[in-house]
């Protein structure tokens, strides 16, 4: 646009874009209603949206006001979303939520038969994993079965004995024998 643009058409511009951010934000809403997303996620979301929010407005900012971006153009905006939250954004809300839990209850009455033959074979999945698994352990298991496991001292297949007599302490006789 040119220099002559009048405030208030600048004011309304970017009263318009504070509606249209309202409303994109109603499609991230509609998405966290259907999917469950954990608190990283959904702050990883609103992150980029303002992000790209804050894009929108500058580049907005640069065609319409010349380059300048002036603080009344952030509150024209602002004042914008809040206006379609609480007027037309609280009635889509509405509606939206009816429809998806109609559609929920429709897709659950459809898709029960499904379940449960899938649970069937998730059960049947389930049990061979595990079988499988008891297999692989009782594997290691008897992997090291066939070592020694002896408290003597084992040198090069002779193992040294210490016996001592009672009568003499200072005596200690060394037995050596070939292992068999």
């Amino acid at each position: 646009m040119n220099v002559a643009t009048p405030i208030t058409e600048q004011i309304l511009y970017f009263f318009l874009c504070g509606i249209f951010i309202g409303l994109s934000y109603e499609i991230l809403r509609i998405l966290r209603s259907v999917i469950k997303h954990n608190n990283l996620l959904i702050g990883t979301e609103d992150v980029l949206f303002f992000a790209l929010c804050g894009f929108l407005l500058f580049g907005l900012s640069m065609n319409i006001g010349n380059g300048q971006f002036r603080l009344m153009y952030l509150i024209s905006a602002a004042v914008g979303a809040f206006v379609y939250y609480f007027t037309i954004g609280k009635l889509f809300n509405l509606v939206y939520s009816t429809v998806l839990k109609w559609l929920m209850k429709v897709l659950r009455f459809i898709l029960s038969p499904f379940a449960k033959l899938i649970g069937i074979i998730v059960l049947k999945i389930k049990r061979l994993f595990v079988r499988i698994y008891k297999k692989c352990i009782l594997l290691y298991k008897n992997t090291f079965r066939h070592l020694k496991n002896s408290t003597k001292k084992v040198y090069n297949n002779t193992y040294v004995k210490r016996e001592g007599s009672a009568e003499n302490d200072v005596g200690v006789k060394i037995k050596a024998k070939v292992k068999k």
